[in-house]
């Protein structure tokens, strides 16, 4: 259908684009504190936000040789002491830490179209559906925000499938596994 094609569109349009983007200022802490924290089981670095978020930005990285950051408490409380280390004294170059870094904010930020469209079509019908996606797929915040390696998109994804899950149970009055997952 259409929708499936303005998905696909838009995830090949954000990943041509990945490569072409440098690394920003927060990213340079989210993905070896992800790494790190996937590695460890401890939360070392960046201490200022939950690690699901940041280990799922890293998930990818471990596809490469990937050399664990090292760990300098003083440093370390919000990240970017290890993560100049990580990304510019590695053993695999930047830019490809940067890529694999920012492939899961793409697919954070397609299911948080799906969820969308689906939530959307169930509450306008088809037609409105389509708008709705075609007009978020199109909006430069989201395109921002889905081309960065960063917690932002994670968290929109996050929230909105809980709504979702949270308005399916709200209308059937009763508690269900839609309340439980929201």
């Amino acid at each position: 259908t259409w929708a499936c094609l303005i998905l696909i569109v838009s995830g090949l349009v954000s990943f041509i684009s990945l490569s072409r983007l440098s690394l920003t200022f927060d990213e340079v802490k989210y993905a070896p504190a992800g790494y790190d924290f996937l590695h460890s089981r401890e939360v070392r670095i960046d201490q200022e936000a939950p690690p699901l978020a940041k280990a799922l930005v890293s998930l990818p990285l471990f596809l490469l040789d990937v050399r664990v950051p090292e760990v300098h408490p003083q440093l370390d409380r919000i990240g970017f002491g290890s993560g100049w280390q990580f990304f510019f004294r590695n053993n695999v170059p930047a830019p490809k830490l940067t890529f694999y870094g920012r492939i899961t904010s793409v697919l954070a930020g397609l299911v948080l179209a799906l969820i969308l469209f689906v939530w959307a079509k169930r509450s306008f019908g088809p037609e409105a559906a389509l708008i709705c996606c075609f007009f978020f797929l199109t909006e430069p915040l989201f395109r921002a925000m889905t081309a960065l390696g960063t917690t932002d998109i994670f968290i929109a994804c996050f929230i909105a499938v809980s709504y979702y899950f949270l308005e399916g149970s709200s209308q059937r009055k009763k508690l269900s596994i839609e309340l439980i997952l929201s």
